[in-house]
């Protein structure tokens, strides 16, 4: 299968994992060391030592999957982060100390909302563009226009809305952005010709609350 994902396709989904595909920020006070896993490896002392990079505190990072290898194992998850290079990079973590800090380190940027807003009968959350111009493409991939820093968008009011791309891997799902149509600024569809979501380049790697592409409450 081929991918238009930087860092190629992430590893085979194996049958007992979970997917996630979740835009997520480390919100807990240790840094998480990523090593380069191979499908259906282990990760960690043990298995698979090669560590590519960390996700170091407030860090800005993809949730692929998470699966576990056994009954009463560790889990491993698997994902798409800023190597030591400063490349994009697919890899997995999973240790006990991981386990027991997950839901601070697999924090979803969905919960750092701006603002909320009521539109078209939806509850939405408010972010916004911002240190650079960001490409909005539709669920197809085919570019809609690329959004200038500044611009207000709005996602979803479930965190199922708030995946990320299955092949543009950078690429967050959005609901609405505001747009000037006949001179009046008003909340519009992401993709306006069928009024449906469309999805906006997050900026990976640039993964840091006051370096990323989208601005949240945390920054």
């Amino acid at each position: 299968m081929s991918t238009t994902c930087p860092a190629g396709n992430p590893s085979t989904v194996r049958p007992w994992v979970t997917a996630q595909r979740m835009f997520c920020v480390n919100r807990s006070t240790i840094s998480v060391p990523v090593f380069l896993g191979v499908p259906f490896g282990v990760v960690g002392p043990g298995g698979c030592t090669t560590q590519i990079g960390t996700i170091q505190p407030n860090d800005y990072f993809r949730w692929q999957d998470e699966g576990r290898r056994v009954t009463g194992s560790p889990e491993e998850h698997q994902v798409l982060i800023r190597n030591a290079g400063g490349q994009l990079q697919w890899g997995f973590i999973g240790s006990s100390q991981v386990d027991v800090n997950k839901h601070a380190i697999f924090s979803a940027i969905w919960n750092f909302q701006r603002t909320n807003f009521t539109w078209n009968g939806m509850n939405l959350r408010e972010y916004a563009i911002w240190n650079r111009p960001a490409a909005l493409r539709s669920r197809s991939g085919g570019l809609i226009e690329t959004l200038p820093a500044g611009t207000r968008i709005g996602v979803g009011p479930t965190l199922g809305d708030a995946v990320m791309g299955q092949d543009w891997c950078t690429f967050w799902r959005v609901a609405t952005v505001v747009r000037s149509p006949g001179g009046v600024v008003q909340w519009t569809w992401a993709n306006m010709n069928p009024n449906e979501h469309a999805f906006v380049d997050v900026g990976l790697p640039n993964n840091r609350p006051t370096t990323s592409s989208i601005r949240t409450s945390l920054a």
